[in-house]
């Protein structure tokens, strides 16, 4: 099922991704009503979010309130975003954007941080700041489009998400 929780919205509510919108008729589509407060034409968000999925056809008037519309990839469309066109290693572009999302979600695996290790199992040392990085993102991201979407961003635009915003670097 599709995530159409808050977090989900704002995290797909910046240009990287609306930029890409291809705005078919199976998407979701998040929208929330604008309300005008006086005739200056000051604008506020609304509590009331609406969603179209897939029945969104022709033009809507969007006058005494306007509409402004978020579109909600889907984990397709998200992977469509990062697969590479064209080989930039031995591994087909498949393979190389599944590692990639491996490394994104378990970066002690790839640690170069050798100064940094710490007794672990098996005799074998990990990484405290990888393992953490890790455990941050399991708990922050609570569906597989927000996790997706958050790698996105870092390997397309280098930005991370705090919670509330997208910022450039870790």
């Amino acid at each position: 099922m599709m995530d159409k929780s808050e977090t989900n919205i704002k995290m797909c509510d910046c240009p990287g991704i609306q930029d890409m919108a291809p705005w078919q008729q199976t998407d979701t589509i998040a929208s929330r009503v604008f309300i005008v407060l006086d005739e200056g034409g000051r604008l506020r968000q609304s509590d009331l979010l609406l969603y179209f999925d897939g029945k969104l056809a022709g033009s809507m008037s969007t006058e005494p309130f306007p509409l402004r519309y978020i579109w909600l990839p889907r984990q397709d469309q998200l992977q469509e975003m990062v697969l590479l066109k064209e080989p930039v290693s031995l591994l087909p572009p498949l393979q190389t954007m599944i590692l990639d999302f491996h490394k994104f979600t378990n970066p002690e695996d790839f640690c170069l941080h050798k100064e940094d290790r710490e007794p672990g199992f098996y005799s074998q040392g990990y990484c405290k700041i990888c393992f953490d990085q890790r455990n941050e993102r399991e708990q922050q991201f609570t569906s597989m489009e927000q996790l997706w979407l958050a790698f996105v961003m870092k390997e397309k635009y280098d930005k991370t998400w705090n919670g509330t915003e997208w910022h450039n670097g870790d």
